[in-house]
């Protein structure tokens, strides 16, 4: 991986859910290479369900979080 000209490996036991990471991951790269980067983003995020449905893989789609600023210690909400 390249992080602004940083290299590092991420290894399997680095990860809290390996097989699920990997999954997800190769997920995002068949949505990738079927239609590109080039969308909307709700396009993307569209195919993206669809390969996770197609794996059945469960996932919500739009989630109300959280947002907590540490540096001025305010919370937003972002939906």
């Amino acid at each position: 991986m390249d992080n602004g000209g940083v290299s590092y490996k991420v290894y399997k036991n680095d990860l809290i859910y390996p097989e699920l990471s990997f999954e997800i991951n190769g997920a995002l790269f068949d949505v990738f290479n079927l239609i590109g980067g080039s969308h909307p983003e709700k396009t993307i995020q569209k195919a993206v369900a669809a390969v996770l449905e197609k794996k059945k893989l469960k996932f919500v789609i739009i989630k109300r979080i959280i947002n907590h600023d540490f540096r001025n210690s305010e919370i937003r909400i972002v939906s």
